[in-house]
């Protein structure tokens, strides 16, 4: 919150109900790097032999994951804070995005940046905002329980067939896929006793290939360069060019 221009008191910033306010370039730059790092951070306290990969074989995976995760978890959250304004998406903790967000995003440009097509290209763009409503209809027909979110992230975590092919990586990989499948079938059967569950598995697992979106992101920050918006700098930019 304290990435924002005019942060909230301290006494107002509640975790359990926070505050939102429109995205901007400087607010997402930061907001990616503490996501990055907090993705970090859950490999390691999620998957044990997560901590014993390479630090750039870490490095790799996260920054494979960061597009799904934030894509899909953002979703579900904007379902949660603003189930009347179907075109927001979360990006981040506490800011959302929307077509009526695009003319005041960026607050801080070189001088050679072409705002005006930056903000017709996203309004014209089928990259991002155009397809929200539609993820978030498929989350919210299904309205995943906690533990199905966590599967799935998990299962997101360990998709790692587009990053260089390493043999020990894709063991481990396949390891932890079959360990969280396993778990979800005792869910279904054991904790909610369903018999006929492999629908709304089906429809779970269809949420990898929803929110598959790295190209599509890669795209979108290409545009964005060659509109002079982002400079050769800039953190997530450099991040998709890895």
């Amino acid at each position: 919150m304290h990435a924002r221009g005019d942060p909230p008191h301290p006494l107002l910033m509640d975790v359990d109900a926070p505050s939102t306010f429109p995205a901007a370039c400087k607010t997402m730059h930061i907001a990616n790097k503490i996501l990055l790092a907090s993705l970090l951070e859950f490999g390691k306290a999620a998957f044990p032999d997560f901590t014993k990969l390479q630090a750039h074989e870490q490095w790799s995976i996260v920054s494979e994951f960061f597009y799904r995760f934030r894509a899909f978890e953002g979703c579900c959250r904007a379902n949660e804070c603003f189930p009347d304004h179907p075109t927001r998406f979360l990006p981040s903790f506490t800011s959302f995005l929307s077509p009526e967000v695009y003319a005041h995003f960026y607050d801080k440009l070189p001088q050679n940046a072409d705002l005006e097509g930056a903000v017709s290209y996203f309004k014209n763009s089928t990259n991002s905002i155009k397809e929200v409503p539609m993820a978030r209809e498929c989350i919210a027909r299904l309205k995943p329980a906690h533990d199905e979110f966590f599967a799935v992230i998990g299962l997101m975590f360990w998709c790692i067939e587009a990053l260089p092919h390493r043999q020990h990586l894709s063991d481990l990989a396949e390891k932890y896929r079959k360990q969280i499948m396993t778990e979800l079938h005792v869910y279904y059967k054991e904790k909610l006793k369903m018999d006929d569950y492999a629908p709304r598995l089906g429809e779970l697992l269809m949420f990898i290939q929803v929110f598959d979106v790295k190209e599509r992101f890669q795209e979108h920050f290409e545009n964005l360069r060659l509109l002079n918006i982002l400079d050769d700098d800039n953190f997530i930019y450099r991040l998709q060019k890895e």
